[in-house]
Formats: structure tokens, sequence, C-alpha cells
């Protein structure tokens, strides 16, 4: 912490971002003890499109997070035992439109800044990757090799069973009742716990969980869904990718495709909408597909933080003995070893290694990435 080095933690959340929180307080010679109300992983940690990489067009920031978040990824098989089961596919955002070439363009150079390997490829160079692609409307896209699908349950795994090795306890099937951020105490349907210091990394319940702290955390639940269509013929390893003008989401999962399509409701009457509006974009970017089976793969609930980077940091005053970690919006399997280990720099009262401006609940909108500096004005 700012002031004094916090030697116990609670964890609200054991998703992959609360159990590495965990796995790297402990590390660190932290007492941590976890609480989460369900089974670990049981929300949607495990259920997002298991693909892990370091772009993110338009938001330098959480590429900087994912980047370095790529690089723990790589050495956790040995720092776990466990393998995370990595296979490269490579990111391709497919770009329709001039402006965002332009756009992307001029960013590359920050993006960069912060360890991320991308370029500017031409429209057949971008189906030469992805065949599927209908290449009538592509102007040009982005490429960067920096994507890999992965098991989170495998991840997951690994944090926790490191966290107990290091000492950490996990208490599930435990729901937090109440939060007093002044004096560090929760209270639980099994008890009261106290310690120097709360984390919330509650996912979709982050903001009910800080505003029983009385912190407002602009985090709430939102529905989500994926589909998947029928079995695809091909032996190519298909790269995940993005259609930046309409957010549709397409990468392999075994002999299938799982796809996910963004700025449409999904929830209650919304749902046969959404349906309809996947089916109708992948026929028009993916002809090939016109007549392909589609299902449901997988629904729940996403913590979504308003302007969809996530929140992490401390309170101040009389809160700064609460940390949160929440808001991700699809995107915590990418950067939770990175939202791990600003949580213990926190903790231990050190600088972190990225700059949390961007990621506080009070968004200074007018002031770029650093990185972004270096972009021509």
């Amino acid at each position: 912490m700012s002031e004094d080095i916090c030697s116990s933690i609670i964890i609200i959340g054991g998703g992959v971002i609360g159990l590495s929180a965990a796995f790297y307080c402990a590390q660190a010679g932290i007492e941590v003890t976890l609480i989460e109300q369900s089974d670990l992983g049981s929300g949607t940690s495990a259920q997002t499109a298991r693909v892990v990489r370091g772009y993110f067009p338009r938001r330098v920031a959480d590429s900087e997070l994912a980047v370095g978040s790529l690089a723990e990824y790589r050495g956790f098989a040995a720092e776990t035992g466990v393998d995370p089961e990595l296979e490269q596919t490579g990111f391709l955002v497919v770009l329709t439109r001039g402006e965002d070439v332009e756009t992307l363009g001029r960013e590359l150079d920050a993006q960069r800044a912060v360890g991320v390997e991308a370029e500017l490829i031409t429209a057949a160079q971008a189906c030469q990757r992805n065949p599927f692609l209908d290449p009538a409307d592509i102007v040009a896209a982005v490429w960067s090799p920096q994507a890999f699908s992965c098991n989170p349950q495998a991840i997951m795994h690994g944090y926790a069973e490191t966290a107990q090795r290091r000492g950490v306890r996990l208490l599930t099937g435990m729901e937090v009742i109440g939060v007093d951020a002044v004096r560090g105490r929760v209270a639980t349907t099994n008890g009261d716990y106290v310690a120097d210091a709360i984390v919330c990394a509650a996912g979709p319940w982050s903001g009910r969980v800080a505003a029983m702290t009385g912190v407002s955390l602009p985090v709430t639940p939102q529905p989500s869904e994926l589909m998947a269509t029928g079995p695809i013929a091909t032996d190519m390893t298909l790269p995940f990718t993005l259609h930046l003008s309409s957010a549709l989401r397409v990468r392999r999962l075994g002999d299938a495709l799982l796809i996910g399509l963004e700025g449409i409701p999904k929830g209650g009457d919304q749902r046969a909408l959404w349906h309809r509006a996947v089916a109708e974009e992948l026929t028009k970017r993916y002809a090939r597909l016109r007549d392909v089976e589609l299902h449901t793969a997988w629904t729940g609930s996403l913590d979504v933080a308003p302007q969809r980077t996530a929140f992490i940091g401390q309170g101040s005053g009389s809160h700064r003995r609460f940390l949160y970690a929440a808001g991700f919006s699809g995107r915590g399997l990418c950067q939770a070893p990175m939202a791990g280990q600003i949580i213990r720099d926190l903790c231990l009262g050190q600088q972190p290694a990225v700059d949390l401006k961007a990621f506080s609940p009070i968004r200074l909108d007018a002031e770029p990435h650093p990185a972004a500096k270096r972009l021509p004005t």
C-alpha cells in the first residue's frame, strides 16, 4: 500500500483475476485469503474465446497489460508445473474502412512501443491467412502474431494449486454479505475475516461488492454469448479474426468456428435479434459459410466497464485498504498476470510497472497513453 506495506489481504473473487492476484501476492510473502461464492473459475474466466493476445486496436494501455501478461504465460508451465496449452494462431484485424486503416496505421508506433508486434498488410495477404474471408469489401488488415489459443481451466488450476502451496486459503461456496474497507473486515455467510487490505476481483459482481464499502466502481454485469458453427472442413490453423467495423470475432475451436459479435444487446427479448445479427454478419463477411449451422456455445455474464477498459487500483483516504481489479469486459484472461502483479505491487507499496491512470475509475479521456505521445499530431 502507498503508506505502509500490508502483510495480509482478502481477495473477493475466485476467477482468473483473483487467482492471479493470490498467486503473485503469495509469491511476495503476503498472507492471502481468497473468498469465492461458488467454485473457483465457475464464472466467465473459463468460458471466453480461449485466446490470449497482445494487440488491442485503439487501446494502447490494454495492449501494454496484455503483452506483459503474454510473457508471464510463456513461463507459466515452469513456474506452476501446469501447461497452459498455448498454441499460436495469430491475430488478424480486418479493416473495411479507409479511416480505420489511417487510424490504426498511425497508432502502430505507440503499440510497438509497449511491445506489440503488428503490421499493416493487404487484403490479399489477409485472405491468405484466413481463406474463409470474403475479399470484396476488405481495404487492408493488421496482422499480429501475438495471439495464442489456450486452456483457461489449466491456467486457473495452475494459479490455484501453486497459490495453495504458498499458503493461500481458498474458501469457496461462501457469499460476501458485508465489506468494511476502513477496518479491513469482510463478513460472509460463514463468518467474518480481517486483513490489512481487501481486493475486489469479483467480476460481474464487483460493482455490488464495492458499493458495500461506499466506493463507486461502475462495473455492471452484462449478458454475453458465443455461437459456434457446425463442423468446418479445413486443416488450417486459422487466426483469431476481428472485423473492426462490426466487432465480429471468429476463431477456430476444434472442427468448428467460435463466433462473437459486440454492439447488439444479447439479453432478454434482444437475444433473438442478436442471433439474427450474428448469422447476417457472418454471411456478409464469410460468404462460404452462408449455409453453415449455428448454435449457442456459451452464455453468461461479463464484468463490463463503461469504456471497456478495466479498473485497477486502490482507494484513497479512509478507503486506502480497498484495492480493485474489475471491469475487464472479456479481456480478463489476456490481462490477468499483469493485473495480479499490479495488485501485488500496490500491497507492497511499490510503483506498478504500468501507469494506472488509464485504469482509474476517474478517466482522463483527454490524456493519451504515454506511448501515444510518439504519434504525429
